[in-house]
């Protein structure tokens, strides 16, 4: 209700407490009369709220009064600022002086632009990187780049697909083994001039795979179960994991290190 203490209601108060002889004798008459009061600050007539001896403030004042004592207060924050406010004014909510002080602290203000900087740098590199990139549309073949870690040893180092739908620059590719689950930017595909596949030859496919499943179902070998170790011994013991699942060791295997498991 105090929230509402517009600069009509203010005025109306300030003519029931001067008892103005054209005014209804109501109820808010009595109301007003019972809970407020006037005084006179810098000749100006405030209406007081009578049980805690402060000012109502006018809610077209409020950014004002709040900003004046967040700088007032030395801006320690919303606590101390709505402290400092109720030393004078009466109807000035904590929620009013967080939304003050939180969207319109010059901290907050710079934060926001080096946010809009951001974002503008980030939108130049992907107009720069879309004009340095050759484009791409549905058919071409392309290669996906597999992480070492997903790939076997004699697997290729990239996964030769063909685009099969494009949406506002991000694409879907498939194998001749299935339709990756994801679309990706432009970025992670590489334009390549071998083109062994068409969408003719995917139209019928319909299961859906993460890139890990298609490597593993495109591999030459198992996908990425090659065995090796790390051993730091002569690997002669079940420690050694070649030794353990009876295969020797081979070159990928602590490279430097003498071994008596070959």
């Amino acid at each position: 209700m105090d929230y509402k203490w517009t600069s009509e209601r203010d005025a109306e108060a300030v003519k029931i407490l001067t008892d103005d002889a054209s005014l209804n004798k109501d109820r808010r008459y009595y109301h007003v009369r019972e809970k407020f009061d006037l005084i006179e600050v810098a000749g100006v007539r405030r209406v007081r709220r009578k049980r805690d001896q402060r000012i109502m403030a006018v809610v077209d004042s409020f950014h004002s009064i709040i900003r004046d004592m967040h700088v007032a207060s030395g801006h320690k924050g919303e606590t101390k600022t709505h402290k400092k406010i109720m030393e004078h004014y009466s109807n000035i909510t904590m929620a009013d002086v967080c939304e003050e002080v939180i969207f319109d602290h010059p901290a907050l203000t710079r934060r926001k632009i080096a946010a809009q900087n951001l974002k503008s740098q980030a939108d130049r590199m992907v107009t720069r990187g879309k004009g340095i990139l050759p484009p791409l549309k549905v058919g071409d073949n392309v290669l996906v780049p597999i992480p070492s870690v997903d790939r076997g040893r004699g697997d290729a180092a990239n996964l030769l697909s063909v685009i099969i739908e494009e949406n506002d620059g991000k694409f879907r590719i498939a194998t001749k083994e299935g339709i990756l689950s994801t679309w990706l930017e432009r970025n992670s595909l590489a334009a390549t001039e071998y083109c062994s596949l068409t969408t003719a030859d995917v139209q019928n496919l319909k299961n859906e795979y993460t890139l890990q499943e298609l490597v593993r179902l495109g591999s030459v070998g198992t996908g990425q179960g090659y065995r090796r170790c790390t051993c730091r011994t002569n690997c002669t013991s079940k420690k050694c994991t070649c030794k353990k699942n009876d295969m020797m060791c081979n070159s990928a295997c602590h490279p430097g290190r003498s071994c008596q498991n070959v």
